[in-house]
């Protein structure tokens, strides 16, 4: 039987939470929302999630803080952080993919776009064996 991935999301736009996080669980995700960084903390230590959506502009501490802080806990420390941001166009994000440790999604990529992102950040190997034996070159979701 085939576990459900858990994604936590920390983002304090609701409505934007509610419509990603509808769209990934069409896809078979589980997924955890939180509205602030001390809250995602507390959600990730309580239940270490297979990836993190981390909103860079937060009240109170920001996404880089709160990074900061996953990867200082032994038990979080390897889990993979994507950044969420409105502060970068999809095709920024997109062109600047993979060239810093940080990866950066913005908030106006398409969903395919997203789904895809996520789900070569939790099955690296897998994605690219796929993309390379594929005759479109898209992993499918």
């Amino acid at each position: 039987m085939h576990m459900k991935r858990t994604i936590l999301m920390i983002d304090d736009e609701p409505e934007y939470c509610e419509i990603l996080r509808m769209r990934l669980e069409a896809h078979g995700f589980n997924v955890v929302t939180a509205p602030d960084g001390a809250k995602g903390l507390k959600e990730a230590l309580l239940q270490p999630p297979d990836l993190i959506l981390l909103d860079i502009m937060l009240p109170g501490l920001d996404g880089g803080d709160i990074a900061h802080r996953l990867r200082s806990e032994p038990p979080l420390s390897k889990i993979p952080v994507l950044f969420l941001t409105a502060a970068i166009s999809a095709e920024e994000a997109e062109r600047d993919w993979g060239r810093t440790e940080e990866r950066m999604l913005s908030k106006t990529m398409d969903s395919e776009a997203l789904l895809r992102r996520i789900q070569e950040t939790l099955e690296p190997k897998v994605t690219a064996h796929h993309a390379r034996n594929s005759p479109n070159k898209t992993a499918d979701l």
